[in-house]
Formats: structure tokens, sequence, C-alpha cells
């Protein structure tokens, strides 16, 4: 699981490829900013809350992908007021999506079994997205699997204590999995 709370941020500077066995959990006023030449593609198989945000900075949806690996059915829910420009990838998953009190703007595209928004979020497709494929990142990457609560838990507050995932020297995706 990967799970921010309070005040958590983490702070994307190069291209990650993250890959999270379980479930993803943005709590409220949590963020996890993707730096303007820095990319970020998700790969999880639970579901996907997010009351906090994802902030492209790039503003480029091709930059930001969330791609579900489920085969049963799972959800992704976005909550808030904060716009997301990315992708969503994941046809086994049912994607809703609510603002709270003004309106959330969505940038991007979507793939899922089931869309649903409310009257409060305006949904703007990306037609560069049209062609857009997911591949397995290149060679040479640092893979991280997590196999114990322990350790994600240390995984967590490293990411709570460092707040930001850089990418190592010489590689060009790191792979968290747990």
């Amino acid at each position: 699981d990967l799970i921010l709370r309070g005040h958590d941020q983490i702070t994307i500077d190069g291209p990650i490829y993250l890959v999270v066995d379980g479930n993803i959990n943005l709590g409220a006023d949590t963020a996890i900013v993707v730096n303007e030449n820095a990319s970020l593609e998700i790969h999880v198989e639970g579901n996907v809350s997010l009351d906090g945000s994802i902030v492209n900075n790039s503003r480029l949806p091709s930059k930001v992908a969330i791609i579900g690996t489920n085969t049963d059915t799972r959800s992704i829910i976005l909550r808030g007021d904060n716009a997301l420009y990315g992708a969503v990838y994941a046809p086994n998953s049912d994607f809703y999506a609510y603002g709270y009190e003004s309106t959330r703007d969505i940038f991007g595209a979507i793939v899922a079994r089931k869309v649903t928004f409310d009257n409060t979020t305006n949904f703007h497709f990306d037609t560069s997205l049209r062609e857009a494929g997911f591949a397995p990142p290149a060679a040479p990457f640092l893979c991280i699997r997590l196999r114990t609560s322990f350790e994600r838990h240390c995984l967590n507050a490293f990411l709570h204590k460092s707040r930001k995932l850089r990418r190592p020297p010489n590689s060009r995706r790191m792979i968290l999995m747990g």
C-alpha cells in the first residue's frame, strides 16, 4: 500500500515508474508533486482513493498515468477540487470523480469499466493521448519489492521523511513493488 496522511508530500524529480501491489490512499491535504521535467507512471493492483492531489506541474497529461493492473473490479476515486492532468487506464475498475465546493477539472484520458462524474466535474479529453501507449521501463532500473507490512512501513517512513523520490544514478526508472 502507498498511504499519505496529514500534510505528506512526495516530489517526483525524474521519470518514475511506480508499481503498487496493494491500494493507494492519498488523504486530504497530501500531494504527489510531479515536477515540470519529470514523469510518473503508477501501476496499481488495488483500489485508489485520492482525497489529496497529484500535481502535474507541466500540465501535460502524458506526464502522469495511473494504470490499473487488476483483473477483478476495483475503484479509482478522485475527491476534492484539485485539477488532474493525466491519463487513467483501468479497464477493470470503476472511476469516480467528486468535487467538494468548486469545480474539478480533469485534463487527459480515462479508460475504465464505468466512469461517473458528479455535477462539479469537467472533463477535457487530450487528443494527444489517442495514440498513447504504456510500456515497461527501459533498463537499467531499480526494483524494490516490499514483501512484508514492516518493509512497507519502513518505505512509507522513508518517503515521509525525505519527501522526495529521485531516480538512482545511471538509472532511468525506479520501481516500487508492494
